[in-house]
């Protein structure tokens, strides 16, 4: 028996090494959009919280390969300052998904882990603190290319799969490259797009003389519930 769970224990391991080798060909098909909400609760330009939606994007990292996250940025209005918006939007991005990988961290380990995808091993498998994590999805998402993928799937194949989803050096190398990349990343972060919602511009001008429509989609989907939330609390 014994000798039977050693062989599929190393049958597992084949195929999960196989296919971890191949992270560079698998990873670079599909984008996830990652919608980004900023709510005006004040009524300066500057009084806003950030909210990270990362639902589609973990549900599809969960099926099998590592998505490119896509950022979509919902905004009330777009008059704030982009320096302090882009410093809020890593802060708050690292923050909320660090509150998500404890979430389902805790719901995996009360379900049972199973064989994890390769979206889990990079997500999940390397012992690499959130801030770490959430600025390679922010690399990802505004410097994306195959050499990008390929920098980083390397650090994991320093050596075999048990070492490489826990490997102390593959996290310090991890840290030092995105250290290398935060202005690409900073750079990248200011220059995207800010579209107004026609919900979240009510609310943003609230009790004020409406400020400008330009680069609100009138065809936009509702708010999710969450958002929605926020808004009446």
């Amino acid at each position: 028996m014994k000798d039977r769970l050693t062989s599929l224990g190393s049958s597992i391991r084949g195929v999960l090494d196989s296919a971890w080798y191949q992270v560079p060909e698998f990873t670079l098909t599909s984008d996830v959009e990652i919608p980004i909400y900023l709510i005006h609760h004040g009524q300066g330009p500057e009084d806003y919280e950030i909210i990270c939606d990362f639902a589609d994007f973990m549900k599809a990292n969960q099926k099998g390969f590592l998505s490119r996250p896509n950022l979509k940025v919902w905004a009330g209005r777009a008059d704030f300052e982009r320096s302090p918006f882009v410093r809020r939007l890593r802060h708050d991005f690292s923050q909320q998904f660090h509150g998500l990988r404890l979430a389902l961290r805790a719901e995996r380990e009360h379900k049972g882990w199973g064989l994890p995808s390769l979206g889990d091993i990079l997500l999940w498998g390397l012992n690499a603190s959130s801030e770490v994590i959430g600025a390679v999805l922010l690399w990802m998402a505004t410097a994306w290319g195959r050499d990008l993928i390929k920098r980083i799937s390397r650090i994991f194949q320093r050596s075999d799969f048990n070492r490489a989803v826990k490997s102390a050096t593959a996290e310090q190398e991890l840290e030092a490259l995105i250290d290398e990349k935060k202005e690409v990343i900073d750079e990248g972060l200011a220059r995207l797009e800010i579209t107004l919602h026609r919900d979240l511009w009510s609310y943003a001008w609230r009790g004020q003389r409406p400020g400008p429509i330009t680069g609100m989609d009138r065809q936009a989907w509702p708010l999710p519930d969450f958002v929605r939330e926020r808004l009446r609390g």
